[in-house]
């Protein structure tokens, strides 16, 4: 029978797959082959980052349990005999399995490790005592020796510590990830699906009338976070225009080839005119004058818009970003990246690389420059 409700259960669902996903019954959709297909590819891997093997066991896993891996040491029994009880537990043996397999692949996120907390949290609760938040009255009262009741006394206190920072590790931990982490991905999805769908005001090198002009946008995510492309498509009812999504990941290679590529705007296009000597913006700045004092800005009939999302932490992307302060730009390329909206109440752990930096460089890194930007690509 209960092979009978997993075969039932599995062909109901290569059949929805494979009917919103396939355009043809022949070529079915089966989920976990193609999640495993996908996950073999290191190439596929490498799009969204690359980590050591060991990054879930000594960073993931105890960031995510923290106190709670003390429970065998600060067990009342020695502790080969709570590692011999944990070599038997079922529910031990399971979440070990799953971390040896998560662990054979180069991309490792914390979000990979919360099937197996549960079943770690079972396994380690056994050696914690049934009293551990207070005393149960006994019904006969023994008499202890002092030796013991001092034995008693000094692992009761070892118990109250550790529950104390189980607690306070809890409070930050859910300060953290609940709020502070990749807090700043809702708003920036607003602000972008806004601009998205406003009409641009006419640059001064065009006429008022832009009711006809095509609009192609095009994000670029790169070590953050992205958001589902679906929210961006909903709901665009004008055929002028189109969004192009980008996840990169931390492919740095990638993202220069593809601003150089967004900033080679066939010439044909281009309306080099010039009002007084005022030029204007190819790819539009809403509300914002900054752009005219950077001369041969060129305008185009088709509304060019690239934004780069990144993590303020992002340190590569300083030798692109113009800063307004200056007056000018030179790192020496025909474009560059102008910063249009800045979130600092933001933290992204997808910018920690421990292959290229150690702990406390990167830990200083990302939080030292926490935050999360909005950059427009413009050809100088």
């Amino acid at each position: 029978m209960p092979g009978l409700s997993f075969a039932l259960g599995a062909f109901v669902s290569i059949l929805a797959d494979t009917y919103y996903f396939s355009s043809s019954l022949k070529h079915p959709i089966i989920t976990p082959w193609s999640n495993f297909k996908y996950n073999v590819n290191a190439l596929n891997l490498a799009e969204h980052g690359l980590h050591p093997p060991w990054t879930h066991l000594l960073v993931n896993l105890p960031c995510l349990l923290g106190p709670a891996l003390l429970i065998p040491f600060i067990a009342p029994q020695p502790l080969r005999i709570s590692f011999k009880h944990l070599a038997s537990n079922i529910c031990f043996l399971c979440s070990l399995s799953g971390l040896l397999l998560l662990s054979s692949r180069p991309h490792q996120e914390f979000r990979f490790l919360l099937p197996i907390i549960t079943l770690l949290l079972v396994s380690l609760s056994q050696f914690l005592p049934p009293d551990l938040l207070g005393p149960s009255a006994p019904l006969v009262r023994h008499v202890q020796k002092p030796s013991r009741l001092r034995i008693s006394l000094k692992r009761t206190r070892g118990y109250h510590a550790w529950m104390l920072g189980w607690i306070v590790f809890n409070l930050l931990a859910g300060i953290f990830m609940g709020s502070l982490h990749q807090s700043a991905i809702v708003p920036i999805t607003q602000y972008l699906s806004n601009r998205i769908r406003e009409i641009p005001p006419p640059p001064p090198c065009l006429h008022t009338d832009r009711s006809s002009l095509i609009r192609q946008t095009r994000m670029i995510w790169h070590r953050t976070y992205p958001a589902p492309d679906w929210l961006f498509g909903q709901p665009i009812t004008d055929a002028q225009t189109s969004i192009e999504i980008f996840n990169l990941g931390g492919n740095w290679r990638r993202l220069w080839e593809l601003l150089s590529e967004s900033a080679k705007v066939p010439h044909e296009e281009a309306k080099f005119e010039r009002l007084n000597y005022e030029s204007c913006d190819a790819w539009y700045l809403a509300g914002n004058n900054t752009l005219q004092r950077y001369p041969q800005f060129a305008c185009f009939d088709v509304d060019h818009r690239t934004f780069v999302i990144a993590p303020l932490s992002a340190v590569p992307l300083d030798e692109a970003i113009i800063d307004a302060s200056r007056g000018m730009y030179v790192s020496g390329r025909e474009w560059g990246l102008f910063p249009v909206k800045t979130i600092s109440f933001h933290v992204n752990l997808d910018d920690v690389d421990l292959n290229k930096e150690n702990l406390v460089e990167t830990v200083s890194r990302v939080m030292g420059r926490h935050g999360l930007g909005v950059w427009l690509l413009v050809r100088i």
